[in-house]
């Protein structure tokens, strides 16, 4: 697996980055994104871009309260991190439903023998990321799970967004489950 970081501000310069390190559309392409913009229509415009470069990637992305990049704190910024795996698969996707419990059903009704590892990118104001997280243990202990709560940069609006490839939500959790006996 390899690992990339860009600080996102243009196509322009994304592109630049994408020849640069010699990454190149596949399906073993995994981005997440980090905006501190909690606007969805923002949101939904960059993963557009994003998509115009690497349309077979699979993506999840969150508003923040920060970005961390190259070892430091950003604000008002995009992270783009993108990993390129060789013998993982990713599965993604936008979870919505009335409970925790269901939330965390369709989660595992997504998950293979081998997943390894979950990330969710929670709307705080939409969802007890608790109760879900609690609920996919029940399912299977042995998977790790990461991720975290969308944030709002600091405006603490009641609003936060997150997105998966180029759909994004104001209400959804958005998921990855990466799979593989190598990992």
């Amino acid at each position: 697996m390899r690992t990339y970081s860009h600080l996102y501000s243009s196509q322009r310069r994304f592109q630049a980055f994408l020849t640069q390190h010699d990454i190149q559309d596949g399906s073993s392409l995994f981005m997440q994104v980090f905006m501190s913009s909690n606007d969805a229509d923002k949101m939904k415009k960059t993963l557009d871009e994003l998509a115009q470069f690497l349309p077979s990637a699979k993506l999840i992305a969150t508003s923040t309260a920060g970005e961390i990049v190259a070892g430091g704190m950003q604000d008002d910024t995009t992270v783009v991190s993108i990993c390129v795996f060789e013998k993982t698969r990713v599965d993604v996707a936008l979870i919505e439903s009335a409970s925790g419990a269901e939330m965390a059903s369709e989660i595992a009704h997504r998950m293979s023998e081998d997943t390894k590892l979950i990330i969710c990118f929670n709307n705080i104001y939409a969802n007890d990321g608790e109760e879900i997280i609690n609920a996919l243990q029940q399912v299977d202990s042995k998977v790790m799970i990461t991720g975290g709560n969308a944030g709002d940069n600091g405006e603490f609006n009641a609003q936060t967004v997150v997105g998966c490839n180029t759909e994004v939500s104001t209400s959804a959790m958005a998921v990855a489950l990466l799979s593989s006996d190598h990992l």
